[in-house]
Order: C-alpha cells, then structure tokens, then sequence
C-alpha cells in the first residue's frame, strides 16, 4: 500500500493555535471518507462540531491551496461568525483566507450547514488591499 502525503499542513501547530484559543478540539486524526483515506485532509473533532482541512495542488498549479470547513453535528445549526474566525486563526494563524460566494450554477453544496475558507498554503494574500485607503 502506498503512503498517502502527510507533510504539507502542519496540524500540530493548528491544535495548538486553537488551544492557545481555548477551542476545545481534539487531536487532528486522517479523515476516511467512503472507508478511503484521503492524501493530506485532516479532521478536527470539536464539541458538537468538526473541523476539517485539505490541500489541494491542483486549484492552481505551482501553488499549494486549503480549504477549511466548519461545521455543527446538528445539522440545523449553522456555524456563527465567530467560530468562522477561530477557524481561520486555528488553521491560518495570520495568513489570508477567503469565503467564498460562487455563482448559484456553481454553487456545490455537500452540506447545508457548513462554512468554507479557502487560502494559499504560504499565507499570501491573492486579493487586492482592500483597507489601504484606511477603510474596509
């Protein structure tokens, strides 16, 4: 059997990053979904909710992307703004990330009640500043 790559997130330093939060998560653990383990996505176990993360290499070439969802185990509970925020720090730290608002012909909707962030892997920003007249 092939091992599957590991190496590009840096779950550890996720875990402690929402301990410093005082997020009370678990230990990042391989997500299996279908009973096939998926190559560098990671599941947070949460309270009542979960946290999963994933790279992705292949949105654009030469750069490393995640994605990060937020979701409540009730699924008639949506996740507020501000476990929206401590995901992105928890995942994140400082880097930019992005919600994003697709078109509706684009839209893909797995699960009704989970939040999205997507940023690179290094941090960077993609979109223009925004706030560099001052205002936001």
């Amino acid at each position: 059997m092939n091992e599957l790559p590991r190496d590009r997130l840096d779950v550890d330093a996720m875990y402690q990053r929402f301990a410093a939060e005082g997020a009370r998560w678990g230990r990042a653990k391989p997500l299996v979904f279908g009973g096939v383990e998926a190559a560098d996505t990671w599941e947070f176990p949460g309270i009542g909710m979960r946290i999963f993360v994933s790279i992705d290499p292949n949105t654009e070439p030469g750069t490393d992307w995640v994605h990060a969802s937020v979701a409540y185990k009730d699924p008639t509970r949506m996740p507020s703004y501000n476990d929206l925020k401590r995901m992105h720090r928890g995942v994140f730290g400082d880097g930019h990330a992005y919600q994003v608002f697709a078109p509706a012909a684009e839209h893909v909707n797995i699960r009704s009640n989970a939040l999205h962030i997507w940023g690179r892997l290094d941090g960077l920003p993609v979109l223009p500043n925004f706030g560099r007249l001052g205002t936001i």
